[in-house]
């Protein structure tokens, strides 16, 4: 059971490491590393996230989604776009957790 834990620790600290970086690259005016595997395609739409958005690796974009300019998506968000667009605006800030359809 413990090395469980320490392996799932050991994740979380590499996902946040990860995310860390893209964040300071985008502070620093660098390109921002691009996500290790694709966005989920639904409907033969897949999601936009804008270049400057910092999306966490463990987020899941589903779908007809767009994500604006500056905008942030916090590790294990949702944001499903099966049945309609979901548009995350300009410098919005999706906490952790959180779901959209």
């Amino acid at each position: 059971m413990l090395e469980v834990v320490r392996h799932a620790v050991r994740g979380m600290m590499k996902e946040t490491s990860l995310d860390m970086t893209r964040a300071g690259q985008k502070l620093a005016g660098l390109p921002v590393t691009p996500r290790p595997f694709p966005f989920v395609s639904a409907n033969l739409q897949l999601p936009q996230p804008d270049p400057s958005a910092v999306v966490a690796q463990t987020a899941v974009l589903t779908g007809h989604v767009r994500v604006r300019r500056n905008a942030s998506i916090g590790d294990r968000a949702v944001l499903r776009g099966d049945t309609a667009l979901v548009d995350i605006g300009r410098q919005t800030r999706i906490g952790s957790k959180s779901a959209f359809e």
